[in-house]
């Protein structure tokens, strides 16, 4: 997959809708050290105009990153300390309004990794 034009050999991505919310979670149980993943669209999305929101949670309450919001075509790195974390959600929230018939984007976190 393809994210701001840069390939990646593994990445998760969905078909996201104006006001849709995704999740990932990972159960690390304290085993590790830092998160590393690159966030942005697949370069595939046939929706452009939208923007989505980003929040990395670490057992359920703690902001282990603020929040970011992306739009097409834009790709962040996070490097994210997890050091003492039992469970970490990918949460991605599309912020258009609900409704419509436009295309889904597709929001996708690649390059995942685990160091401890």
């Amino acid at each position: 997959m393809k994210v701001a034009g840069h390939p990646f050999p593994t990445a998760y991505y969905c078909d996201l809708f104006a006001g849709g919310v995704g999740s990932l979670d990972f159960v690390l149980s304290k085993a590790y050290s830092q998160l590393s993943l690159t966030a942005g669209f697949a370069d595939t999305s046939q929706a452009t105009v939208q923007t989505v929101k980003l929040e990395i949670v670490g057992d359920g309450k703690v902001y282990l990153t603020p929040p970011k919001t992306l739009r097409f075509g834009e790709a962040v790195d996070f490097k994210v300390n997890v050091a003492g974390i039992t469970r970490v959600e990918l949460k991605i929230t599309e912020l258009s309004p609900p409704g419509g018939s436009g295309a889904p984007s597709q929001p996708a976190l690649a390059g995942l990794s685990l160091s401890t």
